[in-house]
């Protein structure tokens, strides 16, 4: 059994994360900025409501094994990008205080969640973690920092820190922004689904269980010595917009109800964005468990069992 501190705790991997944990009868530290933010934490946890201070982080770590560091600043559509200071602050000052008490814990290990966001279009696809990332928004640049400052304090102090480069992530109590989200949320209503471009536009994406499944993956190395670095955590492939609205009226019963405009000669040209997971498979030995068809059946029937 480990103790095993999480930040984020109450946000949507954070609480598949806390659930999994428990399950697997490991011992979990909740670690939130206010009560309010703990309230949703489901299960026998401890809870720590701190101010991010070095002394107060250090006392919430205390007996931890590894600690899962979710909590971060998400990107909002349409907000400037070069709002970066918000995300650096955020993020950095966050896992500042955060890797401080770890190293006065000795903690054995630091998981920390990235994003696919570090990467852009001036990478070659799929994305491989063997080339430098180019991030294109604020958010991706922010979790590089992170990762970049994980690694050169992991390097002084030897304490292994991974970074899981999640892909597009959804299942049951995402936001319903995503585009895959708002079309399942769609079908399931039984609502036409209109998609413009043609529906090219491919995503890689990844049901949320098989993310959870990384991390204790990633967290049962942590008793053995443990793992550093990045790691891809995608479905190893690009689904088109078209596959997903067509996956999700399938699994939904929503047949025929889908309408795709053609490209416009002003349309921009169809993106791609996906990952190679070797990585992951070669030094985790992890893989997704879910199709896509399987994820999206998955998220619909927890959502009727909630």
């Amino acid at each position: 059994m480990m103790r095993v501190a999480v930040t984020g705790a109450n946000g949507f991997i954070g609480g598949y994360l806390v659930e999994a944990l428990l399950a697997a009868g490991h011992e979990v530290v909740c670690i939130g900025r206010s009560e309010a933010s703990l309230a949703g934490v489901k299960g026998d946890v401890v809870r720590h409501v701190t101010d991010f201070s070095p002394a107060d982080l250090t006392a919430a770590l205390a007996g931890c094994d590894s600690l899962v560091h979710l909590a971060g600043r998400r990107s909002v559509r349409g907000e400037d990008m070069e709002l970066v200071a918000e995300f650096a602050q955020t993020g950095l000052m966050m896992l500042d205080g955060l890797l401080r008490a770890a190293l006065e814990n000795r903690l054995r290990q630091v998981v920390q969640i990235s994003s696919i966001a570090v990467y852009s279009g001036a990478n070659r696809k799929p994305y491989d973690e063997a080339e430098p990332p180019v991030p294109a928004s604020n958010y991706g640049l922010a979790k590089l920092f992170c990762e970049h400052y994980a690694d050169w304090w992991s390097a002084r102090h030897a304490i292994p820190a991974a970074h899981l480069r999640v892909a597009a992530c959804f299942g049951a109590g995402e936001k319903l922004t995503p585009a895959l989200m708002s079309l399942c949320d769609r079908a399931s209503r039984k609502q036409m689904l209109k998609l413009s471009n043609g529906g090219h536009h491919a995503i890689d994406q990844i049901y949320v269980a098989d993310v959870v499944d990384a991390i204790l993956t990633v967290l049962a190395k942590g008793a053995v010595g443990g793992v550093g670095g990045a790691f891809n955590i995608g479905a190893g492939r690009a689904a088109t917009v078209r596959e997903i609205a067509e996956t999700a009226n399938s699994v939904f019963g929503n047949d025929g109800n889908l309408t795709i405009e053609p490209p416009q000669p002003e349309s921009e040209p169809a993106l791609t964005n996906h990952m190679r997971i070797d990585r992951a498979a070669a030094v985790l030995g992890w893989a997704p468990r879910h199709s896509l068809r399987q994820g999206i059946a998955a998220m619909r029937d927890r959502h009727n069992r909630i």
